[in-house]
């Protein structure tokens, strides 16, 4: 596992880590190995999180402010719409 974060957030998620990985382990009762990039920085320009990718980095998880706030945006989207505009005479679904 390889965890991402931005430069100035290492000392932070260094001492995350070293703290989640028992707790892992307790949880799983398998072991893991995480590293954390040294090389590849995340944009200082995020306001903080980090990125998490498997072994051979073809899955990614972004638990960035930033990716939150998008989820955030996208579930709220409807509500923000019936807000808006009413509801939808038309509409079957509350979506």
């Amino acid at each position: 596992m390889i965890v991402c974060c931005r430069k100035q957030d290492f000392p932070l998620v260094k001492a995350a880590v070293q703290k989640a990985i028992p707790m892992y382990k307790i949880a799983t009762n398998r072991d893991v190995d995480v590293q954390i990039d040294q090389e590849v920085y995340l944009p200082e320009e995020i306001a903080g999180g980090v990125e998490i990718y498997n072994g051979d980095c073809k899955i990614k998880v972004s638990n960035t402010l930033e990716s939150r706030l998008d989820l955030i945006a996208q579930q709220m989207m409807p509500e923000v719409r019936g807000a808006l505009f009413g509801a939808n005479a038309n509409g079957k679904f509350l979506d």
